[in-house]
């Protein structure tokens, strides 16, 4: 399904700072793991995060996006070794085994099939190859909801929990490493999980208007994506898997 222009990162339209702070750091994390590869922007949009992470000197760049006029801004603003396609991520337009690195940051969620998507990564990918994805953790963002449940985000069709996303993962790669983002401490969790007995929409978007004290102080390292520790729970969940299973 299409994603909506307010769920991309642009630079035409105001964005909470938070929000860009949050994917410069995952762009961060994967520009670690791009040099010298092919890789493969999925949803990449006006393709901020491609030319990001492009700075890390990867072979090749390629921004993938369904909708052509996000392609037409990434070629006009296209830097160095980065290229755009247009194509749904849905349907990687792929050869078996061609690909070194593919990169799903705040994609899957969108999905119809995600699970499909995961089979054609696992696919397209080099043996040693490896896929990086980040979502939003289900247990932070929509508090009490269970994985059928429609998310806040109009645009999510659905969101999970730590443990759901690794076995969703560990089905195809051998090895799946999660990262967190944004820490919250469990006492916090604990305190929206009770107000969702009352209201679970209500635990969900008071979760996010707590977010407009970034504006006031913003903790230390708190958009750095750090290795997940089961004590902290994470709005966010980044993961590098690696491995992919024929």
């Amino acid at each position: 399904m299409p994603i909506s222009h307010s769920e991309r990162i642009t630079e035409s339209r105001f964005l909470p700072p938070w929000l860009a702070r949050e994917h410069e750091a995952r762009y961060t994390f994967c520009r670690a793991y791009v040099p010298g590869r092919f890789v493969l922007d999925c949803g990449s949009g006006e393709g901020k995060g491609s030319r990001s992470m492009a700075r890390g000197g990867p072979r090749i760049m390629v921004a993938m996006d369904r909708a052509l006029e996000a392609v037409s801004l990434v070629r006009g603003a296209a830097e160095g070794n980065v290229r755009a396609v247009n194509g749904s991520a849905e349907k990687l337009p792929l050869r078996p085994d061609s690909v070194e690195v593919i990169v799903a940051l705040e994609v899957i969620e969108h999905f119809d099939d995600p699970d499909a998507f995961l089979d054609d990564v696992a696919a397209s990918l080099r043996r040693d190859g490896t896929f990086l994805c980040s979502t939003p953790n289900r247990l932070v963002r929509n508090p009490r909801a269970p994985l059928s449940a429609k998310p806040l985000n109009p645009w999510h069709l659905r969101e999970w929990t730590p443990e759901e996303l690794r076995a969703m993962l560990e089905r195809v790669f051998e090895r799946v490493e999660l990262y967190g983002q944004s820490p919250q401490s469990p006492a916090v969790t604990k305190l929206f999980d009770w107000v969702g007995r009352i209201w679970k929409k209500g635990a969900a978007i008071l979760r996010q208007l707590v977010k407009f004290r970034l504006l006031l102080w913003t903790p230390r390292g708190i958009y750095d994506v750090q290795p997940f520790d089961p004590n902290v729970d994470y709005e966010f969940m980044v993961v590098k898997c690696t491995g992919p299973r024929r």
